[in-house]
């Protein structure tokens, strides 16, 4: 009876770490951002992690209004953060 027990337990460890290792994987490294600042600063992101981010004084982000997000998706983020000055030139 032990036995099926063990071999259980080696394969649920097994598959914990292959997901683990998929995600790690599909990671996004930290994207570039002048004049602007995101709200967690790591070196690399989670597949499905959304990072949101603004931009310094004068400039604001070029896809939405006063603050913007960025996704991970299968190592590539959903677009290039970019600040632009509150009169359209951009970085």
């Amino acid at each position: 009876m032990g036995e099926p027990k063990c071999l259980f337990f080696v394969l649920l460890i097994w598959c914990l770490g292959s997901v683990h290792a998929q995600d790690s994987q599909q990671s996004c490294p930290k994207p570039e951002l002048k004049q602007g600042y995101f709200g967690s600063d790591e070196e690399t992101y989670q597949h499905g992690t959304e990072l949101y981010y603004a931009c310094e004084k004068g400039w604001k982000p070029a896809v939405e209004g006063w603050w913007a997000m960025v996704k991970c998706e299968n190592r590539k983020w959903s677009h290039t953060p970019q600040c632009i000055g509150e009169g359209g030139s951009s970085t």
